[in-house]
């Protein structure tokens, strides 16, 4: 994730009232929304995080033009989605080398039209597929368009045909994700939207 401009830190002993916690987070978001004489003119925004720096709780105001919530183990929430993405796609390949196709299938958008073949398609395409393995590379950062979210995985994948040849792919996966008011949590998940192999040396 990037973060544009400064980042401030300020510590709440958390032996103190819960009060006096939500009063400093919100003269931190007073002071990096310019509403301070001496704040900055860049656009802030402000999240409290879950981090403990021996017994004092971080709250966090960080320029970013949007509040960036953290997982509970500290990460960005977009690092942490991007880490989903990525997982989606190990599920991916974890299904086709278990031959259960519908669940590949359905990982693909639109209840596998995205994939631009039917089921029988689809399913057919693994005919000659005896085992397949990815290696899920670098992920890109999370973007946002039209009530969407976007991320590129990059994989490198491995299969063995039923004859025994061995074949290496390398390439890179779009990520898609809804985050309209309404969504169901299915169009919330990630699903493949396009798929950008190649076949390379073995």
């Amino acid at each position: 994730m990037h973060w544009l401009g400064k980042t401030l830190f300020a510590e709440v002993d958390v032996n103190r009232s819960s009060r006096f916690a939500a009063g400093l987070l919100l003269a931190l978001t007073a002071f990096v929304n310019g509403d301070a004489a001496s704040a900055p003119s860049a656009s802030y925004s402000v999240g409290a995080s879950n981090e403990r720096s021996g017994d004092m709780t971080v709250i966090e105001a960080a320029a970013a033009g949007a509040v960036r919530p953290r997982d509970p183990r500290g990460r960005p929430a977009d690092e942490e989605s991007a880490r989903a993405a990525a997982d989606r796609i190990r599920a991916y390949y974890a299904a086709i080398e278990a031959r259960d196709y519908r669940r590949a299938y359905s990982i693909w958008g639109r209840d596998g039209a995205a994939s631009g073949k039917t089921y029988r398609q689809f399913a057919a395409g693994f005919a000659n597929t005896a085992h397949v393995r990815a290696q899920v590379g670098t992920r890109g950062a999370v973007e946002g368009a039209a009530g969407s979210r976007y991320v590129e995985v990059r994989v490198t994948v491995l299969a063995v045909t039923r004859s025994g040849a061995r074949q290496r792919f390398t390439g890179r996966y779009v990520m898609r994700r809804v985050v309209v008011d309404g969504a169901t949590p299915a169009q919330r998940r990630w699903h493949i939207e396009s798929a950008h192999l190649r076949r390379a040396a073995s």
